[in-house]
């Protein structure tokens, strides 16, 4: 009735067996893999599931909140990037005004003193 023969290395269907001392090593799902990055592998280990999927469920939401804002604000036509696209024009027209301001001022200083007609300095 019980068949003692040793454990063959190929099953019926001619593809190889696994051993049972080798245990197949699969990688951590999506999810254990997300939460050890968030927690690290010390905290992960000492919390429970609740916790876990409520930092979880945190983490969604925190990132759902974050794409929501970013779209919201840079979308608008008359939103908050078209507001510093402005100022940062504002301030590169200014940059370059204070630029020639600067050459000017500099070519004054390199240029000879000029004689005044009274013969005084």
């Amino acid at each position: 009735l019980l068949d003692m023969s040793p454990p063959s290395s190929v099953s019926s269907s001619g593809s190889r067996a696994r051993s049972p001392l080798r245990p197949s090593r699969r990688p951590p799902p999506p999810r254990q893999r997300l939460l050890h990055w968030l927690v690290g592998e010390a905290l992960y280990g000492r919390l429970s599931h609740f916790e876990h999927s409520l930092i979880f469920g945190l983490f969604w939401c925190l990132l759902a909140s974050l794409i929501f804002t970013t779209s919201k604000s840079c979308l608008q036509l008359d939103g908050v990037c078209s507001e510093e696209r402005e100022r940062r024009i504002f301030y590169e027209e200014e940059i370059e005004r204070l630029r020639r301001e600067l050459r000017e001022l500099q070519a004054i200083a390199e240029s000879p003193p000029r004689r005044r007609a009274d013969g005084l300095a």
